[in-house]
């Protein structure tokens, strides 16, 4: 049935693109996935047009999803195919549209590595969208979306998002959007990280935690007060680099001169730092010299 109908399509004068986007939707996911190729090559030769492509890439990409290509090949032809037409586009909304299919069928399907480079490539692409001053909510609200994807299919969300391409993209959000996402990230690590040991990692999350400390002011309701104290609270509590004692004190350090402004924070910081003497004191055997003392 998909062979004659879709060799009726090409044989056609008259290509549009609603015929081939009802193709790949309606047909069951396994057949789709076995023809990927030739539709990629459909959609490269027949459908210059930036709108079109976009639309026929993402709806593919939908359909891959739910069945995606059983060789490796494949699924790199879809993912670099979507990249290319997705990479020159002037459009926020289609290029965020794309880019939350993409990102989820790579996250699925391909290793960490691959999957890193790709979404850092997005968040620069991401990152010229921001700076037009045009960009709508509309923007934004993607923006979460697929930030959430990644935290629920991502193994490793610290590896994968890249840091410095996503602070560095928040700073040109809104005060209020930027808030949220920054609010969101940390309790994911909250409920994702047993321990904090990587001092990269740990410098990045303590400057979101720092964007959160900043924005309370005496106008801030005790209830956000509360819970982004919790936040930052539980995450210092996870902060732990072993028997480098020096290391985890010199970090709780740099967080008491970052948030002094809530009590809750200065309590755990206190309480972090009376468990490194503790945690000397056995490794001592109470025998303590100049540098434990």
């Amino acid at each position: 049935m998909f062979a004659s109908i879709y060799d009726m399509y090409d044989k056609s004068k008259y290509k549009r693109a609603i015929f081939l986007q009802s193709i790949i939707r309606y047909f069951p996911s396994e057949i789709i996935a076995s023809a990927t190729t030739t539709l990629i090559m459909c959609i490269n030769d027949h459908y210059p047009g930036e709108a079109s492509r976009l639309q026929l890439v993402k709806e593919l990409g939908l359909t891959l999803l739910k069945t995606p290509p059983k060789k490796n090949q494949p699924k790199l032809d879809y993912l670099n195919f979507g990249w290319e037409c997705m990479k020159n586009t002037s459009d926020a909304n289609s290029f965020m549209e794309c880019a939350i299919v993409l990102v989820d069928f790579a996250i699925k399907n391909l290793n960490s590595s691959a999957v890193n480079v790709f979404i850092k490539e997005i968040f620069k692409k991401l990152q010229e969208f921001a700076l037009n001053t045009t960009a709508g909510d509309g923007l934004y609200m993607k923006l979460e979306y697929l930030l959430v994807k990644v935290m629920i299919t991502a193994k490793d969300f610290s590896e994968l998002i890249g840091f410095e391409n996503l602070l560095g993209l928040l700073n040109y959000f809104p005060t209020g959007v930027k808030n949220k996402l920054c609010e969101m990230m940390l309790i994911f690590f909250v409920q994702n990280n047993k321990k904090l040991s990587d001092g990269f990692l740990i410098h990045s999350i303590l400057q979101v935690a720092k964007t959160l400390h900043d924005k309370l002011d005496l106008m801030s309701s005790e209830e956000e007060t509360t819970r982004i104290s919790k936040i930052i609270s539980s995450l210092i509590k996870k902060i732990d680099f072993g028997r480098d004692l020096d290391k985890t004190l010199n970090v709780l350090t740099t967080a008491r001169g970052m948030f002094i402004n809530l009590d809750m924070v200065t309590e755990s910081l206190i309480y972090h730092v009376v468990l490194q003497a503790n945690k000397a004191h056995k490794l001592t055997g109470g025998k303590h010299n100049q540098k434990t003392l």
